[in-house]
């Protein structure tokens, strides 16, 4: 990703920002042909797909295909993705066309949340719909996407085990709620939420998952042991 100073800062404090999705145009060539390729595939899975595992388990009407794979019970696990990639593609490209259908998603999805909030997502999807909800709001203007990212995150409040474990531990979380293991992810789309918002409830639910004593021990070597215990030249 590209990105430039942005005017003269005292020393120290140099801001640098992204090109983002407005400052930058493909021209004809392979890469141009992969973002419509994607756009396709996006544009093209059925709604009532994405969404039938949902409505399955909320015990609601689910017309649709069942999906496979990671989706194969529901679409959790990259249900956020589904959000994310609609809104920075339908930026890019002007297509009013995938901003609809990710907010006819987000709606058919939040539709089957229970009374209580609960998500039934495990910490490594909640995160990714964190960061689809953060980018409906800054690419797509869609305005509900700000109360929904409030509310999934009043859940994650409630529910992430906060038992700490060492930084070299990969069941971070402690005991729960599942295992993950993107340490960096948690923070970062909460801290992007606050920067889109001002809201300083992102910002403070963000330092909660802070493990800065884990990657100032990079500052010392590049050489550290795997974090999650697994030799880093295997090909997983």
């Amino acid at each position: 990703m590209a990105g430039g100073l942005q005017g003269a800062t005292p020393r120290g404090q140099a801001l640098i920002e992204p090109f983002d999705y407005d400052g930058v145009r493909l021209l004809p060539g392979r890469m141009l042909d992969q973002v419509e390729h994607a756009r396709g595939v996006y544009g093209q899975i059925p709604d009532d797909d994405i969404l039938k595992g949902f409505r399955r388990r909320a015990g609601l009407p689910a017309p649709g295909r069942d999906m496979r794979g990671w989706c194969k019970d529901t679409s959790a696990g990259i249900f956020g993705q589904f959000l994310s990639g609609m809104a920075r593609l339908g930026r890019v490209t002007g297509e009013r066309a995938l901003f609809d259908k990710a907010n006819a998603l987000l709606e058919g999805w939040h539709a089957t949340l229970p009374e209580n909030g609960n998500l039934g997502m495990q910490p490594y999807p909640r995160e990714k719909l964190v960061c689809g909800l953060v980018d409906l709001h800054a690419y797509s203007g869609l305005t509900k996407a700000l109360p929904i990212l409030r509310q999934v995150t009043a859940s994650f409040e409630r529910s992430f085990d906060r038992t700490r474990r060492l930084a070299d531990n990969y069941d971070f979380q402690g005991a729960g709620p599942a295992l993950t293991r993107e340490l960096y992810t948690l923070p970062e789309n909460l801290y992007r939420a606050y920067l889109a918002t001002g809201d300083r409830a992102f910002r403070d639910f963000a330092e909660v998952w802070l493990y800065e004593d884990y990657w100032l021990r990079f500052a010392t070597t590049p050489a550290q042991p795997p974090a999650n215990g697994m030799d880093r030249r295997s090909p997983l």
